[in-house]
């Protein structure tokens, strides 16, 4: 058992690092294993708001509600300039708060409650808990877990990277 754990965490380890190798987020999916533990990350939980010109950061990245509105993902390597990593489509100039939902949807909103982009992610019962990941290595994802304290399952939702711009 303690083998089988050990061999699941490196392989997502490995995984992990061959994504921020590529220098990008996988596409829009659910993995059915649990993240690892030893990545650096940060969270917000819902019902969580970023309002304009706020940040979720860890590591060398940083998801922000950009002043004009766009939510962007930063990357900082070590001894280099910053980068967006990934853009969410249809935001500049709408965005003006992103909330994750306490349906499991973390949606950018505009003025008049207008949705400008939504993850598309939901729960399937009452029970579970969402919340948004940041985590070091770039990848951003809505993680929802079952309401059970421990040895709950998880299910990573990577938000998509295919609108980069």
């Amino acid at each position: 058992m303690k083998a089988t754990k050990t061999l699941r965490r490196t392989a997502l380890g490995t995984t992990a690092g061959l994504l921020a190798l590529a220098g990008t987020m996988v596409s829009a999916g659910t993995a059915h294993a649990d993240a690892p533990e030893d990545l650096p990350r940060a969270s917000m939980s819902e019902p969580g708001v970023l309002y304009q010109g706020q940040y979720i950061e860890t590591g060398y990245t940083r998801l922000i509600l950009q002043t004009d509105g766009n939510l962007v993902v930063y990357r900082t390597p070590v001894g280099a300039p910053s980068y967006a990593k990934w853009i969410a489509p249809r935001t500049w100039g709408c965005g003006q708060k992103a909330i994750m939902q306490g349906d499991g949807n973390f949606v950018v909103y505009g003025a008049g409650d207008r949705v400008c982009w939504a993850s598309n992610t939901f729960k399937s019962n009452k029970f579970q808990h969402a919340s948004l990941v940041v985590w070091g290595y770039g990848g951003v994802a809505v993680n929802i877990t079952d309401g059970f304290e421990s040895g709950g399952s998880s299910n990573w939702n990577t938000l998509n990277s295919s609108d980069l711009y």
